[in-house]
């Protein structure tokens, strides 16, 4: 009998623990995501979607946060959009840090000064054109 009640409770420890580390990402961390994976690939208008959805996301968050993701959802332009991603990724890394979900990472790019985050695997720097997307260490 407590070899029984041991197993069924390894069981749902176990169970219990895949399903934390399976959690999704809240709507602004998808977002987010979503607009850094746009700036990777330099596409202009999934990049608007998507930080258009991520201020919409947004709900309860910093003044500050919620300003600048403001920002970055009214540029008109790669450049700038790159610029602003720098700010909300500082804030965001901030406001998340000791709570990022497993299989993100946070990452540093020393030529464009910033930090962001990215789903684990291969570098992909939101902040440099196409042949820089691969320059960033994990932090």
């Amino acid at each position: 009998m407590k070899i029984l009640l041991s197993t069924i409770l390894i069981f749902f420890s176990i169970s219990a623990l895949a399903f934390a580390k399976a959690a999704p990402h809240t709507k602004e961390i998808q977002y987010y995501l979503e607009v850094q994976k746009a700036l990777v690939i330099g596409d202009f208008a999934s990049f608007n979607n998507s930080a258009k959805s991520l201020l919409n996301s947004t709900g309860k968050t910093s003044a500050e946060l919620s300003k600048e993701i403001k920002e970055l959802a009214e540029v008109s332009s790669l450049k700038q959009a790159r610029q602003e991603f720098k700010d909300v990724s500082a804030l965001l890394i901030k406001k998340n840090k000791n709570s990022l979900k497993d299989g993100l990472i946070i990452v540093y790019c020393p030529m464009a000064g910033a930090k962001w985050i990215q789903e684990e695997g291969k570098i992909q720097n939101p902040y440099m054109e196409k042949d820089m997307t691969e320059c960033g260490e994990k932090i």
